[in-house]
This record gives C-alpha cells, structure tokens and sequence, in this order.
C-alpha cells in the first residue's frame, strides 16, 4: 500500500488481524513446540511476548 502514496487507503475496510506484516507458516521435523522454537531460535527468528515453559 505504501508503494502507490497517491492511492488513499481505508484501513477500517481491512480486519486488524491482517494489518500491519504478514504470516509465514514453516512445516519442520521437530517433534515439539520446544525444539521448533530452539531451531528458530538459532535460525535467528525473533520472538516477541512471553515465553511459555514447554
């Protein structure tokens, strides 16, 4: 939406779920929340919010 300023953007026409950023699914072999977040981790995937105890 940024790319055309000259475009004006309603974004009360948009559910807030999908604004701001985007969603990326990953499939993995790891067997456990636990090790899919280890993984990610060393993969330097950000986490934000509080970490649960698996």
């Amino acid at each position: 939406m940024a790319w055309f300023p000259e475009l004006g953007v309603n974004y009360d026409m948009y559910p807030a779920r999908l604004l701001p950023g985007c969603r990326i699914f990953i499939h993995t072999t790891a067997t456990s929340d636990r090790h899919a977040r280890l993984l990610f981790q060393a993969l330097g995937f950000p986490f934000y919010g509080k970490v649960k105890d698996f």
